[in-house]
C-alpha cells in the first residue's frame, strides 16, 4: 500500500512541476481580453480640422487580423504630416501602432509608437502605452452627432499628463 501512496505523490508532484515549468502552455489558452470587433466601428473615412489645418483619417474594416489606417494633416495644397497606422489582433489583445512621416516619407520615429487597447465601451476605445509617454494615451470616441474625437494625452517625466488635445472629425459619406 505504501508503494501506491508514494507513486501517487510522485505523480501529483510531477504534474505540479510540469505546470510550473510550462506557464506559457497554460497562458496560451487564455483568450484575448479584447478583439478587433471591439474597435471595428472606427472603420471608414473621417474629415475635420486640427491645429489650424484640415485633417483626414481613414480605416479599413478588420480583415486578416488587422485594421489599416492613414492620417493626413494638410493646409491648402500642402501636406504637413502623415501617419500610417495599424490596429492588430495579438494573442494577448489588440494593439495600435503607427509612425509619423513628413511629406517626403521620412519617419519621425525610429520605432513605431505602440499602444495596447485597455478599455472599450459603446463607441469608445482607450489605447495606452507602456513604451512611450509622448503620446502616452489615445482615446477614440464617437460623439452623439456621429463624429469621431481622437483625444491624445502626452505624459511628462513624472508620468502625469502634461499636454492633451483633441482631433475632431466627421464621417465621410
Amino acid at each position: 500500500m505504501a508503494d501506491r501512496s508514494t507513486a501517487w505523490m510522485w505523480l501529483v508532484a510531477a504534474g505540479a512541476l510540469a505546470l510550473l515549468l510550462a506557464p506559457g502552455a497554460v497562458a496560451a489558452e487564455k483568450p484575448a481580453r479584447f478583439t478587433l470587433d471591439d474597435v471595428a466601428w472606427i472603420a471608414g473615412g473621417w474629415q475635420g480640422e486640427a491645429f489650424g489645418s484640415s485633417a483626414e483619417e481613414w480605416w479599413t474594416p478588420p480583415s486578416g487580423g488587422v485594421m489599416q489606417g492613414a492620417f493626413r494633416l494638410f493646409r491648402g495644397d500642402r501636406t504637413t504630416l502623415m501617419e500610417f497606422l495599424t490596429i492588430r489582433q495579438t494573442d494577448s489583445g489588440v494593439e495600435l501602432r503607427f509612425y509619423h512621416y513628413d511629406p517626403q516619407m521620412v519617419a519621425r520615429e525610429s520605432e513605431p509608437l505602440q499602444f495596447d487597447l485597455v478599455e472599450v465601451g459603446e463607441g469608445r476605445a482607450v489605447f495606452d502605452s507602456s513604451v512611450q509617454d509622448r503620446p502616452g494615451r489615445m482615446v477614440y470616441s464617437l460623439t452623439d452627432e456621429g463624429g469621431l474625437v481622437v483625444h491624445v494625452e502626452n505624459r511628462g517625466e513624472d508620468g502625469e499628463v502634461d499636454e492633451a488635445f483633441d482631433v475632431r472629425l466627421q464621417r465621410v459619406p
